[in-house]
């Protein structure tokens, strides 16, 4: 359904007869003891209400959370403890090295459990990492700062940045602003 600027006389005439009137004759009518009683039957119902509602969306979180530290642990046990210069070693130049020496630790930063280790082919917006968008651009624009680098001025590298899917082509293309 739409809104537009005449709904607005039909959406008043719904509240002031479904809502402030009978509030008033309720106020108006009822002794002090039954607007009380009243009162307070409504505040539990709805303190039960906003406590439930609370209780399921933390216990979502939990199983969610629970969910992805399980599988990350998996992922550990598949591939092994890795630091950084694990990290650094699955690139071949050095300028990808030194991108992926200061990548690293912002990278983990991105997953669940806080010390998953990395390959280049995981995804920057999905399974393991979980960024979105607006945290890579961020994250690249202080590394780029960090590195006394601007993306700007080699054609097509700042495209191939906001484009990068995979930890290897964030860092590729990195490396390309830093050679």
């Amino acid at each position: 359904m739409r809104l537009d600027r005449y709904d607005v006389v039909p959406f008043g005439v719904v509240i002031l007869f479904g809502f402030l009137i009978p509030m008033a004759m309720w106020l108006g009518f009822a002794t002090r003891e039954q607007v009380l009683r009243d009162l307070r039957q409504m505040s539990t119902v709805l303190g039960l209400s906003i406590g439930s509602f609370l209780v399921a969306v933390m216990s979502l979180v939990f199983w969610w959370r629970s969910r992805e530290l399980k599988r990350e642990r998996q992922l550990l046990r598949e591939r092994g403890e890795q630091t950084t210069s694990n990290f650094t070693e699955l690139f071949n130049s050095s300028a990808e090295r030194k991108v992926a020496q200061l990548l690293y630790p912002r990278l983990q930063s991105f997953t669940v459990s806080r010390h998953m280790p990395l390959r280049q082919q995981d995804s920057l917006y999905d399974d393991p990492l979980w960024a979105d968008e607006e945290d890579i651009e961020e994250f690249i624009t202080q590394l780029c700062s960090e590195l006394d680098v601007c993306p700007a001025l080699k054609p097509g590298v700042q495209e191939r940045l906001l484009n990068a899917k995979t930890v290897g082509q964030l860092v590729e293309s990195l490396a390309e602003l830093v050679q």
